[in-house]
């Protein structure tokens, strides 16, 4: 503030965006004792599960309400904000567990997406040798609901 007010000074905080980013506070309030102090706000971002890219939002401040007609009524500016993007598209699969036999031994692995896809990810899956073992599927599809559970594929041996 630039001047002692001679009535409390009361500023809300708010995000405009709370699914990127919460401030700590929901209102700021200046007296004739700590007027001419720094108030701090902590702006946390929030970790979604997306590759959306960096999101800008705001902190929103809000008309100062105070009895001093000097002040009241003032809107001090809203403060931007990034929340920087750090997921990545990709796929996790697991080691391989047991190995195939021409008997019809079984060996299986695990896929997952790394992050919340926006559309249905599917894609295709084989053997590079059919006469030697055979994938109990053909393809798996993640979709937004179960793109962090893991999928199972079951590979049989081929005698």
């Amino acid at each position: 503030m630039t001047s002692r007010p001679s009535a409390d000074v009361v500023i809300s905080v708010a995000s405009s965006d709370t699914s990127e980013g919460s401030a700590d506070r929901t209102g700021l309030t200046f007296t004739s004792v700590n007027w001419n102090g720094l108030q701090t706000v902590t702006v946390t971002g929030v970790d979604d599960v997306q590759v959306d890219g960096n999101i800008l939002y705001s902190i929103i401040l809000g008309s100062a309400t105070s009895g001093d007609g000097n002040y009241d009524g003032l809107n001090p500016t809203d403060v931007s904000v990034f929340n920087i993007d750090d997921d990545t598209a990709g796929f996790t699969v697991s080691a391989i567990s047991g190995d195939t036999s021409e008997s019809g031994g079984l060996a299986t692995f695990t896929v997952r997406l790394t992050s919340q896809p926006t559309n249905d990810v599917s894609f295709s899956v084989g053997t590079s040798d059919t006469t030697e073992g055979t994938a109990d599927v053909t393809g798996l599809t993640f979709t937004s609901s179960n793109w962090n559970g893991l999928q199972t594929v079951t590979v049989t041996g081929v005698n």
